[in-house]
């Protein structure tokens, strides 16, 4: 799934505020759905005038299997963001999710094609 994003903040104090946003909606939706999911925003700070608006710079692209490396990491496994100018990739593991959808199905956090 691709989303394109103007994430716009009333001021440059705020750029984090509205990346964070993006994040947290972004892995949520990515594992309860089980969708690699790619958020497109402009680069931080693009439409900055002193204390006025800004840009959150909340590019990223994420997978649905990625997993913590540990309880108090903050950046997870399998999760790209871009804050600046420039290019993201990665390569995503179809098998990978696959098994993530078989897990989700079964324990019943996703349904399955029949319901």
């Amino acid at each position: 799934v691709l989303v394109p994003a103007m994430t716009v903040v009333d001021d440059t104090s705020l750029e984090e505020y509205g990346f964070l946003l993006w994040k947290s909606l972004g892995i949520t939706r990515s594992k309860e759905n089980v969708v690699a999911l790619v958020v497109s925003d402009w680069p931080r700070g693009r439409f900055s005038r002193p204390r006025e608006t800004s840009n959150s710079g909340a590019t990223m692209i994420i997978s649905p299997y990625f997993k913590f490396r540990n309880k108090d990491a903050q950046a997870p496994t399998g999760l790209k963001f871009l804050r600046e100018e420039g290019f993201i990739q990665e390569t995503l593991s179809l098998q990978l999710i696959n098994e993530y959808k078989k897990y989700r199905r079964r324990v019943g956090l996703l349904p399955t094609a029949r319901d």
